[in-house]
């Protein structure tokens, strides 16, 4: 099997995150913050591996400068150049990190987030066949059925 070549695979990668962009463009994307939850946290995935990236793009372009293998096409000096280069890639590497960080601490704040379910709110039938009240949880309205209730007035599920 051969290598990939790093120039498709970082093109790839911006186009994963150009056809993510379109994904979530729209207000709506997500059902409950489970959604949320798990874009965060494949792209905290994305943030852990760039700066990995970026310092193996940064060893790379040493190399050739160490080996004399770049020229320029502008006049300027093939060194000097790569310095200025090399001196922004440490940087982005960085702040590559920087990001990592403050998205982790996004990811981990959103692995505690829930959604509400359906029924949390609704009121429900007591479930006596020919009651037609309704109540939240434990509390039953004042509909006159006789529905079992314990010592407290609390409905009692026979379910």
């Amino acid at each position: 099997m051969s290598k990939p070549d790093p120039a498709d695979a970082a093109r790839d990668a911006a186009e994963a995150i150009r056809t993510l962009n379109h994904a979530t463009y729209s207000k709506g994307w997500a059902e409950h913050p489970g959604d949320v939850s798990a874009v965060a946290g494949a792209l905290l995935s994305l943030a852990e591996r760039l700066p990995q990236a970026l310092q193996q793009v940064y060893a790379e372009l040493d190399r050739l400068d160490q080996a004399d293998a770049i020229r320029m096409d502008n006049g300027t000096e093939p060194g000097v150049e790569a310095g200025r280069v090399l001196a922004a890639l440490e940087r982005t590497r960085a702040q590559a990190e920087q990001l990592r960080s403050v998205l982790a601490t996004a990811a981990g704040g959103l692995d505690h987030m829930g959604g509400h379910f359906e029924d949390d709110d609704d009121p429900q039938p007591c479930g006596e066949s020919h009651c037609h009240c309704y109540h939240y949880g434990e509390q039953h309205g004042p509909c006159g059925c006789d529905c079992p209730r314990d010592v407290y007035g609390q409905l009692i599920d026979e379910g």
